[in-house]
């Protein structure tokens, strides 16, 4: 029965390696923003978070319609908005980080948002 056991465990590992190497390939969805202050602004959605290029337009533009969380940077400074989901995108908080184009890598404000 051990050897019945073991099998079933190591199919059970195989589909969740193969499962986060899928999520893990994937291409993030991505858009740009329009109207307002999103206007231009390249909206990057992680794999993780399950959306088409279309549906990640939405999450991103009513992001940005909201203007700048914080006071730390203007919305005609925004380069790019990215979006992500943690725990595979199954479930936990969504997260939106914020950069400008003159500091493209590093992002200027993170915060926690709703999820789609």
């Amino acid at each position: 029965m051990t050897a019945r056991r073991a099998g079933v465990m190591l199919v059970a590992v195989v589909v969740l390696v193969a499962a986060v190497v899928f999520l893990a390939l994937r291409l993030p969805a991505r858009a740009t923003g329009s109207g307002g202050g999103a206007s231009g602004v390249a909206i990057e959605c992680a794999a993780g978070a399950g959306l088409d290029d279309a549906a990640c337009a939405r999450w991103g533009t009513e992001r940005l319609a909201e203007g700048p969380p914080s006071n730390t940077f203007e919305m005609e400074d925004l380069g790019r908005l990215a979006l992500t989901r943690d725990l595979l995108g199954l479930a936990g908080p969504c997260h939106a980080a914020y950069y400008t184009t003159r500091y493209a890598d590093d992002p200027v404000w993170t915060e926690v948002v709703p999820c789609p």
